[in-house]
């Protein structure tokens, strides 16, 4: 812990007992940066998935339409069904990135200085 306390004085150019006092506001705010960084991560890989599979199913809906089978009507409805997925994991992803910053301000801070 002494080494913990040390190097973060040495960081933040404040005293050990400067350095004590911060750690548990600096240890709540990296776990919620950790937290939002996963959530930021795994949506947009989701969003990726998503938006690959809308446009697959969009591409076969273009073509049915194209041939006038029935099948492109349920297409219709899976590619819209993807498309608002999609949105709504992009709102999810684009509201982490923007939390992460409001609920880890001096995790930001420190991490723009090094």
């Amino acid at each position: 812990m002494e080494v913990l306390t040390s190097k973060l004085a040495e960081l933040l150019q404040v005293g050990v007992d400067g350095a004590t006092k911060a750690y548990p506001v600096l240890r709540e705010q990296y776990i919620w940066y950790k937290v939002m960084e996963n959530i930021i991560v795994i949506a947009g890989i989701v969003c990726f998935i998503g938006m690959l599979a809308a446009g697959c199913v969009g591409l076969s809906n273009l073509l049915s339409f194209a041939q006038g089978d029935e099948i492109g009507e349920k297409m219709s409805k899976i590619f819209k069904t993807l498309c608002v997925f999609t949105m709504v994991i992009l709102i999810i992803l684009v509201t982490a990135a923007i939390l992460r910053v409001v609920l880890a301000p001096d995790i930001m801070m420190i991490l723009e200085m090094l």
